[in-house]
């Protein structure tokens, strides 16, 4: 507890106040000095404040002082009466009363849960973000009417790190990883779907009627973590049918608080799923339901769609590039490796296409519209899983020769498959970041936004799959992490979680544990491969 001291003034002379000016002058000096020192080494134990804020949350000891003026903090450490413009809240009971004399630093306020949502709910995508001058591995968001910052002090997520650990890294997952024949009999053998902990609907109802609570006990991140990510916010959408468990996993495995993310519920969903994913949705300012729910059904336009109206609730958010995720898919890659390989794409858009397969397999996808595709596009075969450009979703969404083109896929088989890869392989639509070449005659240009194991029908791309093949798809299995672990895709398709329940769970323990480590050793990234791809070298480059 720090004592705070009141001296009394009495009435003095002239010569007394004449003295005591300059002996006040001298000592702030030295006090200045000193506390100048201290407080650039100085690491607050809290992650955020903000101004709009006025009652203490919970009980706490730790608080920052915030004044309006840009990037100008000062400290408080472990107080239990905190000074607001004349007021005195006492964080022991929650209550403030009127105290003499005024606040040291004026206009600022409190926050005492250093991990509730308060921050998520109130930075804007608008704000700037600024570099801490005290310390370069802290960073303030700050609001263009200054009116609040965001302080995210490394020693919080230090702590953070080191008193979570998701699971226990001596566990099988290590001899997984590594292929050892005998875990991974093991581990097969006795591995009963019946025997895992599974979180029910009810669970998360329960967990999320204290939001703060819930990404308490769910350890989500909250926090950029490095300047890099904080720079290079990313969109994701989520489109997803049942498995509240899974899909909820699935986000916290991607989520930072400078990201936006947007769920798909298909309107065929159960209530209890959709109601219960809209429970954990509201815990999360940044994370949000899409503004309408489609009947998705496999090889209509309904799977676009759905794709469509996530990208267009996501349009006015501050993001650098949108990826879309299905709720069974897990990411191979921390934020700051995605954001890393993303970065060394310099803007160029990660869409797979072929035209050659597909005119000698999939011509007849298109040949069911009698009418040839307007403004000379090529239809290309391709993928729905994309990472694009801003640029990109632009077109996508608000070019009229994207709505014609939408307009006639809407008459051709699984138009998923078409609308994406082709707006990227018809350059003359001059879309940014969009391949200038033919996709078969450029061999350093992998598809590589999802490893996906197909069952037939792609050649030489076929590999082994140690779960098991559904619709055609390998449903990913203890044996297949070793082939994960290294792969340079972005995410992976697909998760059972009700099957051989381990794949998941190591893999997530690994990117867990791999942020942990890229954060507090800072570890390097070597992300060479990707910057030589073809998709860098011969992409459309935006005119400025």
């Amino acid at each position: 507890m720090t004592l705070q001291v009141r001296h009394h003034c009495e009435p003095v002379g002239k010569d007394k106040i004449v003295a005591y000016f300059f002996g006040v002058i001298g000592v702030s000096c030295i006090v200045f000095t000193l506390f100048g020192s201290w407080l650039k080494d100085f690491n607050p134990d809290i992650l955020y404040v903000d101004k709009e804020t006025l009652d203490v949350k919970r009980s706490g000891r730790y608080a920052v002082l915030v004044t309006k003026r840009p990037r100008e903090i000062n400290v408080n450490d472990e107080v239990e009466n905190i000074y607001i413009n004349g007021t005195d809240y006492d964080t022991r009971n929650n209550s403030k009363k009127a105290v003499e004399g005024r606040s040291l630093v004026p206009n600022y306020t409190i926050e005492t849960d250093a991990l509730s949502d308060q921050h998520d709910r109130k930075i804007k995508s608008t704000d700037a973000i600024l570099q801490h001058k005290l310390n370069p591995q802290k960073y303030v968001y700050e609001s263009k009417d200054t009116s609040y910052q965001f302080v995210i002090p490394r020693t919080k997520v230090q702590d953070m790190f080191m008193n979570n650990k998701r699971r226990n890294t001596d566990g099988p997952c290590n001899e997984l990883f590594e292929n050892n024949v005998k875990a991974l009999i093991d581990t097969t053998l006795h591995m009963n779907p019946t025997n895992r902990m599974k979180l029910d609907n009810n669970a998360y109802r329960k967990m999320t009627q204290n939001c703060s609570e819930y990404k308490n006990i769910r350890q989500y991140i909250n926090s950029p973590l490095t300047q890099i990510e904080t720079y290079f916010p990313l969109a994701y959408s989520i489109v997803a049918y049942k498995r509240v468990e899974q899909i909820e996993r699935l986000l916290r495995a991607i989520y930072r608080p400078q990201n936006h993310y947007c769920i798909h519920m298909d309107s065929k969903s159960a209530t209890d799923d959709i109601e219960t994913i809209q429970l954990i949705v509201s815990c999360f300012s940044n994370v949000h339901m899409s503004s309408r729910s489609v009947a998705v059904k496999w090889g209509t336009f309904s799977v676009l769609e759905a794709e469509l109206v996530c990208m267009s609730d996501m349009w006015n958010k501050t993001w650098r590039y949108f990826i879309n995720l299905t709720g069974q898919e897990f990411p191979l890659k921390t934020n700051l490796e995605i954001v890393k390989i993303l970065t060394a794409m310099k803007e160029a858009n990660l869409v797979d296409g072929t035209w050659v397969r597909a005119r000698e397999n999939y011509l007849y996808r298109w040949t069911k519209n009698i009418q040839p595709p307007p403004h000379n596009i090529r239809p290309i075969k391709g993928s729905v899983h994309i990472a694009v450009n801003r640029d990109f979703v632009d077109f996508a969404l608000h070019d009229p020769r994207s709505k014609d083109f939408l307009q006639w896929l809407n008459l051709t088989d699984i138009p998923d498959e078409t609308f994406f890869s082709s707006l990227n392989h018809n350059p003359h639509l001059q879309i940014p970041g969009s391949f200038l070449g033919e996709p078969e005659e450029y061999p350093k240009k992998p598809t590589f936004t999802r490893y996906k194991n197909w069952e037939i029908g792609h050649g030489t791309w076929v590999r082994r799959c140690a779960g098991k093949y559904v619709r055609n798809v390998c449903i990913l299995g203890v044996g297949d992490l070793f082939k994960l672990k290294d792969d340079i895709s972005l995410f992976a398709n697909k998760f059972y979680l009700d099957f051989q329940y381990l794949a998941y769970e190591c893999f997530e323990e690994l990117i867990y544990n791999r942020t942990r480590d890229q954060y507090l050793k800072e570890l390097p990234i070597d992300v060479s491969f990707y910057e030589a791809l073809d998709q860098v070298r011969y992409q459309l480059v935006k005119n400025n």
